[in-house]
């Protein structure tokens, strides 16, 4: 491997493995733990958290048999008093407010199969849930839990009211922040969570193998078993992926002489900061980043993106040069190039666009070329104060609704 390459592996690991804080010792889990449905459960006598926003809560689920009423998953706080939690509900998982608010969700737990399930807080009374880091529904509660006193509790509760859960469960974990789908899928991808994830407030690994308390990882204490469970080692048919794609990918620093990502699939938000590349190649999966936005900030010399882009960014004063876009052919909301004052150069030649372009402030620009332009639905065009432009190519126009802006006195070649 090329000293290159590795400089934009350790960028891209990086990128996603964000410093940590609050963070819990590296563990290398071997086991998971087995409840039959009867009597058994483990718990602790004081809170993973006392956060009611930013938070997340995730496990490996191995559901055995459908749940013949509400089974405790995992729950923060006492319930029946307080805090919040995640039930089963015959196979589909609900969100559950002390002392009796039960929202179930459309979303069915397979059955014997592992899957990882999490549920995030992005505010008091609303929860995004997640099947292997992809979402699958929204529960919105009718208003916020009181917060939890005490206790935490995993596949059960000791209350009359709620049943134990019936299956297996590994990594159960809890975070005061809200994860985001690309970290989960990250998780699910590995199989498995170091115990350094940023702001992990509580890590179960179930690293024993035997005994009837489970060590919490960072030596936080244990959680205790009321009843029995068996041990079982560590699954080997997880849905595991090579290489999931990512919702987000940030790069705050790269410097190398020369880049290139082959592969790079994107379905949100590439964004890059402080990018110092002579020359930069993005070969992209079309299918994969039908939907991303591409931000460059800072020096670029040369790109290649995919041929479908929501939204493309290119600013700063530190881009030099022409940018060359042969394979782009359709920009969904905005193309935008502003204040790149050393730009010298926009060649397009494939795009068709059907939302906004505004080019300018880039006082360098001399030749935009767009020689396959068309915009097909009501969208604005302003090219701008662009002092140093020459040549302005846009043959094939059809009028759109919306304001046109060319100023600065072009030449129409």
């Amino acid at each position: 491997m090329s000293f290159c390459a590795v400089l934009i592996l350790a960028a891209l690991v990086f990128a996603v493995a964000e410093p940590n804080t609050g963070q819990v010792n590296d563990v290398n889990p071997e086991h998971v733990a087995d409840f039959s449905g009867r009597s058994g459960f483990l718990h602790m006598p004081f809170a993973a958290t006392s956060h009611l926003t930013d938070l997340t809560i995730s496990a490996w689920v191995y559901m055995s048999a459908a749940q013949y009423s509400d089974a405790v998953l995992t729950y923060n706080g006492l319930l029946g008093v307080d805090g919040f939690g995640l039930l089963v509900r015959s196979r589909r998982l609900a969100v559950v407010y002390g002392p009796s608010t039960i929202v179930t969700s459309s979303y069915s737990v397979p059955l014997r199969q592992w899957v990882y399930l999490s549920a995030v807080s992005s505010s008091a009374t609303e929860w995004l849930i997640y099947e292997n880091g992809r979402q699958v529904d929204v529960v919105v509660m009718p208003k916020a839990p009181p917060k939890p006193s005490d206790r935490f509790s995993v596949c059960g509760n000791g209350q009359s009211m709620f049943n134990n859960f019936d299956g297996k469960v590994g990594h159960v974990a809890v975070w005061n922040k809200q994860r985001s789908g690309f970290e989960l899928e990250l998780d699910s991808a590995k199989g498995a969570l170091s115990g350094t994830e940023e702001a992990l407030a509580l890590f179960v690994p179930f690293g024993e193998g035997s005994g009837s308390s489970v060590a919490i990882a960072g030596g936080q204490g244990s959680l205790v078993a009321t009843g029995s469970f068996r041990w079982e080692s560590w699954p080997r048919d997880l849905p595991v992926k090579e290489s999931p794609s990512s919702a987000e990918l940030v790069i705050d620093n790269l410097y190398a002489e020369h880049a290139s990502i082959g592969s790079l699939r994107v379905r949100d938000d590439l964004r890059f900061g402080n990018v110092n590349v002579s020359s930069f190649l993005a070969y992209c999966d079309v299918f994969a980043i039908m939907t991303a936005t591409i931000t460059f900030n800072s020096d670029l010399a040369l790109i290649e993106p995919c041929p479908v882009l929501r939204a493309l960014y290119i600013s700063g004063p530190q881009i030099v040069g022409p940018i060359r876009l042969p394979n782009l052919q359709r920009v969904d909301t905005v193309l935008s190039v502003t204040n790149a004052s050393n730009v010298t150069e926009l060649d397009f030649p494939l795009l068709v666009t059907s939302g906004s372009v505004l080019i300018q402030s880039n006082t360098a620009l001399r030749v935009i070329r767009l020689p396959a332009f068309e915009t097909v639905i009501s969208s604005d065009v302003i090219v701008d104060s662009n002092s140093a432009l020459l040549a302005l190519r846009l043959p094939s126009v059809r009028s759109p609704d919306r304001a046109w802006k060319i100023t600065a006195n072009p030449l129409m070649a």
